[in-house]
């Protein structure tokens, strides 16, 4: 099966979910889809010194472009009431988790840390938050191409993003 480009394929999947499932929401703005990486910081106010830390770090990346299949739809559980509807990529992640790597080297490097954290990650879209719970199932498959990277200051609980440096990954 040929995966199809992300965008209106994600509202058909959802539209289909909804129907089964009754979600009482609408699904995430197309224009703030994302995958996240990692997450860098986390306080009350973003400083200066962070962000220009982090667009260092954002400068010092070197990875190849790569593609993300993303195949599964589930519920990730929490303690909200609310909770994320995603998909999951489980084709690529490996090269997410290689990306992951380089950052975690390049913000060590940077800090003169001995030792870099080692990430996993599990690429992820959340399409919506909802009460309901979906048992995770077959989906799409649906291709993301992955190539830059953004460092996003997201205000938690806002729905709001401002960006804050692209780099492009390498061809």
């Amino acid at each position: 099966m040929v995966p199809r480009l992300l965008g209106p394929a994600l509202v058909d999947c959802f539209d289909g979910f909804r129907r089964r499932y009754a979600f009482s929401g609408g699904p995430v703005e197309l224009e703030r889809l994302h995958v996240s990486v990692c997450g860098v910081f986390q306080a009350d106010a973003l400083s200066d010194e962070a962000v220009h830390f982090w667009k260092m770090v954002g400068g010092a990346i070197r990875c190849e472009q790569f593609e993300l299949i993303f195949d599964r739809a589930l519920t990730y559980r929490n303690r909200k009431y609310r909770k994320p509807f995603v998909l999951e990529a489980r084709q690529g992640s490996e090269s997410m988790t290689r990306l992951a790597g380089i950052i975690s080297t390049a913000a060590s490097v940077f800090r003169g840390d001995a030792k870099a954290k080692r990430l996993s990650i599990t690429p992820h879209i959340t399409l919506a938050w909802d009460n309901v719970h979906v048992a995770e199932e077959s989906v799409g498959p649906f291709c993301m191409p992955v190539k830059e990277v953004a460092l996003v200051h997201s205000h938690v609980g806002l729905s709001r993003y401002d960006m804050l440096g692209r780099w492009s990954l390498v061809p």
